[in-house]
């Protein structure tokens, strides 16, 4: 930890590179990524010394870059730079060049004009508050700081605030030699290896270079003062760093890192080419993934009530995947996709393989329910509008289909060529459609066009027919969606039927291409239940009426937990719509049954959920049953939740504090909690005060609690949240949540606007944006004045978006 104030000295007798502070200038308008513009210069090399000064929170910096003219002569260098203001530029020979900073932009003029072919470079130095991209996190308790970071924001957008560009930095690839001052208590990781370290009295110099050209839109980094522990698995050291958090939490809650690595070097078929791999658990929202390295969110680190909570694998996975998919393979901008979009994919892919299949089928409906809401095509996504989330759900809906479309074999295989044969290119979705197209042996520009050039998603009507004379089913199929706005009139794909006769199963495959079809199967007798998409790898919006005795027998006899899960929901549709009917105890007993018997835990969950909506003494019974004894936590969390529509009731209080004392995980105990403050409304503020005392890994559960208080009317639960709120010592997660409940108290109170402007100089980002958020809701006078005072600080690009937002709201 570092020292007083007194003990850390100025650092520039360590780097002697810097100049005098700017001061911030008001924001403008955070710009969009721009389409790839031939700027004449391509960038080569990049040396870049960084001082980090915790104390006074700010950064000095000397960079120089050197660039292979394409194009000139050039007399004058425009180039993208968001950080403090340069207060020195100098070309060849160390020779002074005038220049003008306004805005992102820094415009350079050359006292001697670069000729085509020739190798140029410049320096850059400035000195000012962490500039956009870059920013300290911490607490600062007395008056010392603690517990304090520096990490790279990962928006290639916001990277200009650090790293000049002379184009888009989404398109740049480059060698990075970095320099680091800091504290001596302080390392660092970042992209490459490290060259040196050397400790000069109060202060650090870390040297990093990368092997080769790597994409600027990883010259990421984090320092800080890290725990650190290691282990090594299949040749790999894997070095596990983390701040701020229980140190033996790493290894367990990593361990995974190692069987993950190995998946994905056969999926790919190419070797992890290092031999260590840095993972840094930090308070971020998402993973940055360095070359050799990954920064992680520290909510992957967890106790053994953590990890049957299983929380953060598809995170850690998918992190390591990219070290394939956007370091050497770097998609062209509007091609986003296919790193983070792949590398989500590919992690599910992990799962569906060391996890149960149903877990996988779990989150492919998640990702597929969220596609349905964003209608954009995968290519030229507009993240900034629909969000990230968004983007890996359409990426993920998407490649499952393709992955059934040519079948997985043919899949992996188009996978492995497309990463073979991509090394160090810029990448776009042509090149996967190549490889697949390669592997296939087949034309998937159909489907391309369809699929991921297209907006929208097919709805379907659906309704099939035995023809006892002629022995056949009539299966039609009709795409009733519109077709404006470049959406398909119809949608083409190979879709797998499953029927079911007697005790003979069979499945065919047919082709979408019309917008209205039939498909005729001939069968020895009637099925007793027709499934159209089997596997379930459209996305799609689906009207497909049944008859009870088709949902019970899928229920009952369908080996495919999909289809199982499928079934309960329209039995529990049966019951709720059919009550006078003289099945419905049949019905119920099937969706009760399924809930603790069958072998899949997602059709149990689906069950649970559906038992809750059903009613009733007997579901209440097996709900309880489940909740206690069920061995996933996805089921007892869904039973619980189930259990929350009888409240509220005195008994299924006590069982509500049963379960959050038998502490089955932190996941089940917060589900716990909610079900007592259901049952039990009036004891509740006093019952969850009580337990916020209960530690566990990053105060999740605690945050759980606060965010449980702030749902309840009692009027001593404010304070509570304020006190919470500002508690420096308290994790963001913590902070975050009373904020958030804060936000939905006493709409109409200035002085609480007051109270949540406070929260804007804090030092975790976590905590200003949610401070920001929840100000930029209100409408009273002082919460405006608060953003507008806010704004000329604001340092990332989501501050500056919400930032944004309330001035077009206010006109």
């Amino acid at each position: 930890m570092i020292g007083s104030r007194d003990r850390f000295l100025p650092l520039a007798p360590v780097l002697l590179l810097f100049g005098a502070c700017s001061t911030p200038e008001r924001i403008e308008p955070e710009p969009l990524p721009e389409p790839v513009v031939d700027t004449g210069l391509d960038l080569h090399d990049v040396q870049l010394g960084l001082v980090l000064d915790p104390v006074k929170r700010i950064v000095e910096g000397d960079c120089q870059l050197s660039w292979l003219v394409t194009s000139g002569p050039k007399s004058r260098v425009e180039l993208t730079f968001g950080g403090p203001k340069p207060y020195e530029v100098t070309g060849a020979g160390g020779r002074d060049l005038p220049f003008q900073f306004e805005g992102d932009r820094l415009t350079i003029e050359l006292t001697e004009p670069w000729s085509v072919d020739a190798v140029a470079s410049l320096r850059i130095r400035y000195r000012g508050p962490a500039p956009r991209g870059l920013w300290f996190e911490g607490s600062a308790p007395a008056a010392l700081i603690a517990a304090t970071r520096l990490v790279a924001d990962a928006e290639p957008v916001a990277r200009s605030g650090w790293l000049p560009s002379a184009g888009v930095p989404a398109s740049e690839r480059a060698t990075l030699t970095l320099t680091l001052g800091m504290p001596k208590e302080w390392t660092a990781i970042a992209p490459g290896v490290r060259e040196s370290r050397e400790v000069r009295g109060p202060a650090a110099v870390e040297r990093w270079r990368t092997e080769g050209e790597q994409p600027l839109e990883r010259m990421a980094f984090a320092a800080g003062e890290f725990s650190a522990a290691s282990f090594e698995s299949g040749g790999t050291t894997f070095e596990l760093l983390t701040q701020g958090n229980d140190p033996r939490l790493l290894e367990p809650s990593l361990r995974e890192s190692g069987p993950m690595l190995e998946y994905f070097e056969e999926l790919f078929r190419a070797p992890y080419p290092y031999e260590r791999f840095s993972e840094v658990c930090l308070p971020l929202e998402r993973s940055i993934v360095l070359p050799r390295a990954a920064l992680l969110p520290d909510t992957l680190l967890g106790d053994e009530l953590a990890r049957r909570d299983d929380d953060g694998y598809l995170t850690l996975a998918g992190a390591i995947a990219r070290q394939w998919l956007g370091g050497s393979l770097q998609p062209l901008p509007g091609h986003g996709w296919l790193d983070e979009g792949l590398a989500a994919y590919v992690a599910l892919l992990y799962g569906a393989e060391t996890r149960e299949e149903d877990e996988f089928l779990l989150e492919l409906r998640r990702a597929q329910s969220i596609a349905l809401e964003h209608a954009q095509p995968l290519v030229g996504f507009d993240v900034a509008a629909e969000g990230r989330e968004a983007l890996l759900a359409r990426s993920i809906s998407r490649l499952e289909l393709l992955r059934h479309q040519v079948g997985d074999d043919v899949f992996r295989a188009g996978l492995a060529d497309y990463v073979e044969k991509n090394q160090g290119r810029r990448v776009q979705t042509s090149d996967l459609q190549a490889s697949m197209e390669l592997a296939s042996r087949s034309d998937l520009g159909a489907f391309f066009e369809d699929w991921i050039l297209s907006p929208g998603d097919p709805s379907l009507d659906l309704r099939w027919v035995w023809h006892e004379r002629s022995s056949e089913v009539v299966l039609d199929v009709v795409q009733t969606h519109g077709s404006n706005d470049g959406i398909p009139a119809f949608f083409r794909s190979r879709v797998e039927v499953e029927m079911r006769a007697g005790s003979n199963i069979t499945r065919e495959t047919i082709e979408l291409d019309q917008r209205r079809s039939s498909y005729r199967f001939k069968l020895s007798e009637a099925p007793v239940w027709v499934r159209f998409d089997r596997v379930g790898a459209l996305t799609k919006r689906v009207r497909f009426e049944r008859g009870a005795s088709e949902w019970l027998s899928i229920a009952a006899q369908d080996l495919d937990p999909l289809g199982r899960a499928e079934a309960v929901a329209g039995l529990g549709q049966l019951v709720r719509s059919n009550r006078d009917d003289s099945r419905v105890d049949l019905f119920r007993s099937q969706v009760s049954d399924r809930a603790l018997n069958d072998p899949s835990a997602a059709v149990r969950a689906s069950s649970a959920r559906e038992l809750g909506r059903i009613g009733g003494l007997e579901a209440l019974l097996r709900l309880r049953q489940v909740a206690s004894e069920d061995p996933s936590s996805d089921v007892r969390r869904s039973a619980l939740q189930a259990l929350v529509r009888f409240a509220p009731d005195e008994e299924l209080a006590t069982f509500a504090a049963e379960q959050f004392d038998a502490g089955f995980s932190w996941r089940t105990r917060a589900e716990a909690a909610r079900l007592y403050t259901a049952c039990a409304p009036a004891a509740a503020r006093r019952w969850l005060t009580e337990r916020l005392v209960i530690a566990s890994p990053q105060e999740r559960l605690r945050a759980d609690m606060l965010r449980l208080l702030a749902e309840l009317p009692d009027a001593e639960v404010t304070p509570l949240l304020l006190e919470w709120a500002r508690d420096r010592f308290a994790s963001s997660l913590v902070r975050v949540a009373a904020i958030e409940g804060l936000s939905k108290r006493l709409p109409q109170s200035e002085q609480l606007s007051v109270e949540l402007a406070s929260l804007l100089t804090a030092y975790e980002r976590t905590v200003r944006m949610a401070a920001i958020e929840a100000l930029a809701e209100r409408r009273d006078p002082s919460a405006r004045r608060s953003l507008a005072a806010y704004a000329p600080d604001a340092s990332s690009s989501e501050e500056r978006r919400v930032l944004e937002a309330v001035w077009r709201r206010e006109g």
